[in-house]
């Protein structure tokens, strides 16, 4: 669809003109504030990552250690349950 802009009066067209600025800075704003949502969401999900990195190692460090000592609660548990 083509407008014939030639035939509109001057103030028309500064109107046209001044109400497409204003809906181009409002895009420019909610991309800016889409760009910033995005970059929040990258760094949680940056952290979360890290997160369940950190908690992997020290489970793989701890499993060990809790399960050597569930194995010595075992062995020091007698068949009389009041001893225990």
């Amino acid at each position: 669809m083509s407008v014939d802009f030639s035939r509109l009066p001057r103030e028309k067209l500064i109107a046209l003109l001044l109400e497409s600025r204003k809906q181009a800075d409002a895009a420019k704003a909610e991309a800016a504030v889409a760009l910033q949502h995005a970059a929040e969401v990258e760094v949680r999900l940056d952290l979360s990552e890290k997160k369940y990195a950190a908690a992997a190692v020290f489970l793989s460090e701890v499993a060990p250690l809790i399960h050597g000592m569930r194995l010595d609660v075992e062995r020091n548990i007698g068949a009389d349950p009041e001893a225990n």
